[in-house]
């Protein structure tokens, strides 16, 4: 049994009914697996789906499959905690986004595998990541990675490490 936590990628695919995705999480549910979101990523998510074309259905299937996570808020301690890993990626020579710091957080405080399908979340140290077919990733803090040309995150190919 695991626990993950969701990333907006992967929290917006839930209303796609035939996305495989979306399989792989109903499957994992019934074998006992447990999924949480974060409030930055319920924004972002209604946000997304409620902009395309099928925004009604969208949003009707959003509030069917969002019974299933459990929600996860930024507790008060935890409130400067993003900012400071923000800080310490930027001296490193990363970028972090504030929505993609508070989601690392959370994963991080509560100890979740965060299902993510880009890879700005590479830098973070000590964070367990998966890609969409529930491959793991881990970071250590030991990981040295180059500095990336362009300050972000999402350099990956230059690295080598890609995501499958």
């Amino acid at each position: 049994m695991a626990n993950y936590l969701l990333d907006t990628h992967h929290a917006a695919v839930l209303v796609t009914l035939a996305h495989p995705l979306r399989q792989r999480v109903l499957l994992r549910l019934q074998a006992g697996d447990t999924f949480a979101i974060t409030v930055p990523v319920v924004a972002e998510t209604l946000y997304g789906i409620g902009l395309l074309p099928r925004a009604t259905q969208n949003l009707a299937e959003w509030a069917k499959a969002s019974a299933q996570p459990r929600m996860l808020h930024p507790m008060k301690p935890m409130r400067r905690t993003p900012p400071r890993l923000q800080r310490s990626l930027r001296r490193q020579g990363w970028r972090l986004e504030t929505v993609d710091a508070f989601i690392a957080v959370v994963a991080l405080r509560y100890n979740l595998v965060l299902l993510t399908s880009d890879n700005d979340f590479a830098p973070v140290p000590n964070l367990t990541r998966k890609t969409g077919a529930f491959r793991e990733r881990r970071v250590s803090r030991r990981q040295r990675w180059s500095r990336p040309e362009n300050g972000r995150g999402a350099s990956a190919r230059r690295r080598g490490d890609r995501h499958q």
